[in-house]
């Protein structure tokens, strides 16, 4: 029922915080704390925005998430690297890639990520091994893993599009939608199997609606317009924050909450 129910667009988004200034995503921990960087610092910031400092990332940081093990994995585009965090402990985790941007950490131990200026999308498994998914993209940026219809959905910010291929990397990408005059930034999954997508460049925020193929129904619905810029989005997750909303975050440190009427697709928390 809840997926018949979600909120149409336009939505007003509400400021809930500004403390975050220097990383494009933003994380929940699932204990009533969303995480981001303040310069060079790890920050957390509960509901009621009590912040507390942790480990130190110097420079900019663009994916953002916690991984299956609890740490918490940051990609320094500047570095090509990825950090992993655990407590407050920072160490490289991944080295040699082409502007690390998008991450998504999967239940099985692995980080899909894309490399900006390397044009791919691939997979890094706890060994660090890396396997590519798909090579020549332009400027892939988000990325998110459906495992209900075991399928890999990732943008490309130059394009304005979103496309959708096979995790094992056998079979060819399909085009699933493009939003004209857009940077297609974060994607994300709610609970329906629908992805939204962050317009960087715009600082507004779309919802694709698929159906069990991951195919587009109708058009890309406009959900969101942003005051501050946004690249990444992000569902609501422990105390104090709402589970049927979004959450969109972007360098300028703001983090505004867009009620959307549903959850979202699990991810991974400590």
């Amino acid at each position: 029922p809840e997926c018949v129910g979600l909120i149409a667009g336009p939505i007003t988004p509400v400021e809930v915080t500004d403390e975050f200034s220097g990383s494009e995503d933003i994380a929940f921990d699932g204990a009533g704390n969303i995480w981001g960087k303040d310069g060079n610092a790890v920050l957390r910031v509960d509901a009621g925005k009590n912040q507390t400092a942790t480990a130190q990332v110097p420079g900019q940081s663009y994916g953002f998430r916690f991984g299956s093990n609890g740490n918490l994995f940051i990609a320094q585009p500047g570095e090509g690297t990825i950090v992993e965090v655990a407590d407050d402990v920072v160490t490289e985790f991944a080295t040699g890639l082409s502007v690390p941007n998008g991450l998504y950490p999967d239940f099985d131990g692995n980080l899909w990520v894309t490399e900006f200026n390397g044009g791919r999308v691939i997979k890094i498994d706890m060994a660090g091994t890396k396997t590519t998914i798909i090579d020549g993209v332009s400027a892939p940026n988000g990325v998110v893993l459906d495992v209900a219809r075991d399928l890999l959905f990732y943008s490309s910010y130059s394009q304005g599009q979103v496309f959708r291929i096979d995790p094992a990397g056998a079979t060819e990408p399909v085009l699933v939608a493009t939003v004209p005059d857009t940077s297609i930034d974060g994607l994300v999954l709610d609970s329906c199997g629908n992805v939204y997508a962050v317009d960087q460049a715009g600082s507004d925020l779309y919802r694709l609606n698929l159906d069990g193929s991951g195919d587009l129904v109708g058009e890309p619905e406009f959900i969101a317009h942003f005051p501050q810029n946004v690249a990444n989005a992000q569902f609501g997750s422990g105390a104090g924050w709402n589970a049927t909303s979004l959450y969109a975050a972007g360098n300028p440190g703001f983090v505004y909450e867009v009620p959307v009427g549903v959850g979202g697709a699990p991810v991974p928390t400590p």
